[in-house]
């Protein structure tokens, strides 16, 4: 059984989503094109399953150009099939997006404020920000909260002064 996948491949596929050696030899000599690819013997979109074992056989392949032409004419057959959208969104050429960072803050009063006060609170989470204490407690998660209540998004240095074992 063979289906013909439109797009850049221009190949024709077995069942199993290998290029079929015959269709596919007397194919890639030409350029490729909408005219060349072979007319489904069924519609591709009749079995889902069949459709993701040849697209696991082309990833398996290192073939994903291939890949990415059949899951997207598979997915305009089957727009409802989630395990194709999935494909779909997995196989997406990745993008690149810049991101603008907030540049670091000094810490410096943080640290000089734990180097110099960090033992007096043994077996606790220590958080501070600006040069204060903002919180003190052997729970990371009440620390971690009494940041969000008194700095916000603008954070808070975080040390565990374990306890000294004398």
């Amino acid at each position: 059984m063979h289906f013909g996948i439109p797009g850049r491949c221009g190949r024709a596929y077995n069942q199993v989503g290998v290029a079929d050696s015959q269709q596919g030899e007397r194919m890639a000599t030409a350029k490729p094109g909408p005219s060349q690819t072979v007319e489904a013997e069924r519609p591709l979109g009749a079995d889902v399953e069949e459709v993701l074992r040849r697209l696991l056989a082309l990833i398996e392949g290192d073939k994903v150009e291939e890949a990415r032409a059949l899951v997207a004419y598979a997915t305009q057959s089957n727009p409802d099939s989630l395990a194709l959208r999935r494909w779909a969104r997995l196989l997406r050429p990745p993008e690149a997006t810049l991101s603008i960072r907030k540049r670091f803050r000094d810490t410096r009063p943080e640290r000089e404020w734990l180097n110099t006060h960090r033992h007096d609170y043994p077996g606790c989470w220590l958080a501070v920000a600006n040069g204060r204490l903002v919180a003190a407690d052997p729970d990371l998660e009440r620390v971690q909260e009494a940041i969000r209540d008194a700095v916000g998004d603008d954070g808070a240095v975080i040390c565990y002064q374990g306890v000294d074992v004398g």
